[in-house]
C-alpha cells in the first residue's frame, strides 16, 4: 500500500470518530508478518492492534489472518479496498479492519466501532488500474529519411 493512502486512511479516521490514531512502524520479519502497531485513544479507553498491512484482500489471505490471531490477540488488516463479503468474513472472524475507502471495525474489549457502507473514493486509486490509456500517450513524431 503506498504511504500516503496509509495516512490518508488514519487522518479519515481519526476525523470521523473524533479518536487519536498513533502507528508505531514494525519489522515484518521480526514480528511474524506483523507491519506495525496501531495505538487509538478513543474516549477514555486505549486499543492497540497488531496490523497486517495489505494492499487488497482476497479469500486466500484469510487462513493467513486467522493463523495469525494465535500469535496477536488484537489483530487489524488495513488495505486499500477490503469487498463486504470479506469484510463479512473478517468480522465473523474476530478480525478487527480499516480501508481507505473509510469503512472500519475495530471490536476490543468494551469498544466497538464500526462504519461501514463506504464506497472507493475517486482519489484513490486501485494499483491495478492505469493512470492513463496506452493510446493516449504521446508517441514520438516519426523521423523521415530526408
Amino acid at each position: 500500500m503506498e504511504h500516503y493512502v496509509f495516512e490518508e486512511i488514519l487522518k479519515d479516521f481519526e476525523a470521523r470518530t473524533h479518536a487519536i490514531a498513533k502507528w508505531v512502524a514494525g519489522h515484518p520479519v521480526a514480528n511474524k508478518g506483523i507491519d506495525g502497531t496501531l495505538i487509538i485513544h478513543f474516549d477514555d479507553e486505549k486499543i492497540v492492534m497488531q496490523v497486517e498491512v495489505k494492499t487488497t484482500i482476497t479469500r486466500n489471505h484469510l487462513f493467513h489472518l486467522v493463523k495469525q490471531t494465535r500469535y496477536h490477540r488484537h489483530l487489524m488488516v488495513m488495505a486499500t479496498n477490503i469487498q463486504p463479503q470479506l469484510r463479512e468474513e473478517l468480522k465473523g472472524l474476530g478480525i478487527n479492519y480499516m480501508d481507505a475507502c473509510g469503512n472500519v471495525y475495530i471490536k476490543q474489549d468494551r469498544v466497538l466501532i464500526y462504519l461501514e457502507g463506504n464506497k472507493k473514493p475517486k482519489q484513490i486509486q486501485d494499483f491495478r488500474e492505469r493512470p492513463f490509456d496506452v493510446d493516449e500517450l504521446e508517441r514520438p513524431p516519426s523521423q523521415e529519411n530526408p
